[in-house]
């Protein structure tokens, strides 16, 4: 449903103020943010470097060709995260889910809080080459606590 609008150029601003007020009383946080839209729910065994070469052939992406977005579940942290960055905004982490361990990086995790215990991970999957080698890691999208049902 679309609806129209016609307001002076000179009331614009208390307009805007006021609309502003009101979408902040009235909206809570997560339904400002973008449903994440994933593909599928992985195993970390299945995230290979051969894996990655495979979706990799389905670049480019950009607006109608999204890239691939999985889901990983019930992960724990195997060793301790990492804080990268001048201000430590980005995180470093190294997840397992039992049968595979992989290195994932959070950019601009910033203050945002950061998973604990068991968890679900929504993540991209990249190949990286450093130092000449080559590794898989995971970009991560978002987190949430695992449920117990899953």
């Amino acid at each position: 449903m679309a609806a129209g609008i016609s307001i002076a150029s000179s009331n614009l601003d208390s307009f805007r103020t006021r609309l502003n007020d009101v979408a902040r009383r009235m909206l809570k946080a997560d339904e400002l943010q973008p449903p994440l839209q994933l593909d599928a729910e992985v195993g970390l065994d299945e995230i290979t470097q051969q894996s990655v070469t495979i979706l990799d052939r389905m670049k480019p992406v950009g607006q109608g060709n999204p890239p691939i977005q999985f889901i990983a579940r019930n992960l724990t942290h195997q060793r301790p995260l990492e804080r990268l960055g001048a201000n430590k905004q980005h995180v470093k982490m190294w997840l397992t889910d039992g049968s595979a361990t992989h290195e994932a990086l959070w950019w601009g995790a910033g203050e945002e809080s950061l998973p604990v215990g068991k968890f679900d991970l929504a993540f991209m999957p990249k190949s990286d080459i450093y130092n000449g080698r080559r590794t898989v890691q995971l970009k991560v999208l978002d987190w949430r606590a695992a449920s117990s049902s899953t």
